[in-house]
């Protein structure tokens, strides 16, 4: 199945659209981490409605925006840069172009990622996710769950929130 395609023919199906613009790199003080990752903010537009949300995405496809042409080169092919050809050279530029240009979230990325069900009560959104009761954070991640759901649930008719289940 070609998930970006299902994502796309979704959005156009409901006629909404959605921005994804990059703000930077920043750790996510909600995960218990202290790495960065590129940051996005998010806005999906629908004719009922948009809403707004940050979007993290993956430490690999940081490495890649950082990644340098002399670094991508020596590990492709595992050679000293002063002694790669300029056909080495001019592949290796191309290649990481290309990596470089597909190393950001689509819309597959974020409409998967999605709250597209009801988190219902605290207790049995902890008992789902394996949350602990007692923890702070996971009645932060609860109720930002329950916001995201809400938020998706006001922008998209009950039957698009129902193909929307469908992006996995």
């Amino acid at each position: 199945m070609d998930y970006q395609k299902q994502a796309e023919e979704f959005l156009s199906e409901a006629n909404a659209s959605m921005k994804i613009d990059y703000v930077g790199e920043a750790v996510n003080q909600n995960w218990k981490e202290d790495t960065l990752r590129p940051l996005y903010e998010v806005t999906i537009f629908t004719p009922r409605g948009h809403m707004s949300f940050k979007f993290w995405d993956s430490i690999h496809n940081l490495q890649i925006m950082r990644m340098s042409l002399k670094a991508y080169a020596e590990k492709r092919y595992n050679l000293q840069f002063h002694e790669l050809t300029t056909d080495e050279i001019a592949n290796a530029k191309s290649e990481l172009e290309e990596k470089k240009n597909k190393a950001h979230p689509t819309p597959y990325d974020v409409l998967a990622c999605m709250q597209k069900y009801d988190p219902e009560t605290f207790e049995e959104f902890c008992s789902e996710f394996g949350y602990d009761e007692d923890s702070r954070s996971a009645e932060r991640i609860y109720i930002g769950a329950m916001r995201e759901y809400k938020q998706l649930s006001r922008i998209f008719s009950e039957e698009e929130m129902e193909k929307l289940r469908q992006i996995e």
